[in-house]
């Protein structure tokens, strides 16, 4: 993945830590630069509910795969 700094995920920087990834809400991600970049350094991200459309499709999936 490139962002629009031209960092590369694995060859800019990589994924240290993560809490609170589970539910809606907000999560707390810690990232290390490699390379040419260095530091540690932790943000917040939202998570958000996946939409009723996507858990309907999600249901008719269980339900053939029984």
């Amino acid at each position: 993945m490139i962002d629009a700094k031209g960092l590369v995920f694995g060859e800019s920087f990589k994924i240290v830590g993560y809490k609170n990834n589970v539910k809606k809400g907000s999560m707390t991600v810690a990232v290390q630069g490699i390379g040419e970049y260095s530091g540690i350094k932790a943000f917040k991200v939202k998570i958000k509910a996946k939409p009723i459309a996507d858990a309907d499709e999600l249901v008719k999936a269980a339900k053939v795969s029984k």
